[in-house]
């Protein structure tokens, strides 16, 4: 994979936020004398990487402990926003209206990303499709419901 100057910087300032936000954690369970729980809510999509990422850094810091419960990303901002929750995994950051009505401080960062994978059941179609960007994005927006009708097929 090859990068833009432009992309190595976005990965910069990323790989900065994710550092940031584990000195927030490591802050919050050393500053503690006992045992400190995180309780996360949201998506399910980041569940199988957290756990991993949870269960390596609570062997390394054995006063913190998470808990994700994954219980969808509407859950999770409802769950952050009134301060039930310490953070919360979702699909997309909040609405300004959102944080407007958190009754907490909110802070985004990405931590997983994942991509969408179109795929297709067109029994009668038997080479392999390419989609033109122009096609895939129709599909993804919802002005293409039919293939036959998105100009694919020369029709």
């Amino acid at each position: 994979m090859t990068a833009t100057n432009h992309g190595v910087g976005c990965l910069t300032k990323l790989a900065h936020l994710c550092f940031i936000s584990v000195l927030v954690v490591v802050t919050t369970c050393a500053e503690s004398s006992s045992d400190t729980q995180l309780i996360g809510v949201g998506g399910t999509f980041p569940l199988p990487v957290y756990t991993v990422w949870f269960e390596h850094y609570e062997i390394a810091h054995p006063g913190c402990r998470f808990r994700y419960l994954p219980s969808g990303s509407g859950v999770g901002v409802d769950q952050v926003s009134s301060g039930a929750a310490d953070f919360g995994g979702t699909d997309a950051p909040m609405t300004d209206r959102e944080m407007a009505a958190a009754k907490v401080k909110v802070l985004h960062f990405p931590s997983v990303l994942g991509a969408a994978v179109p795929i297709y059941n067109l029994p009668r179609v038997k080479e392999t499709l390419n989609f033109t960007p122009h096609v895939l994005s129709g599909i993804f927006l919802g002005t293409i419901k039919k293939m036959e009708s998105s100009g694919y097929f020369g029709g």
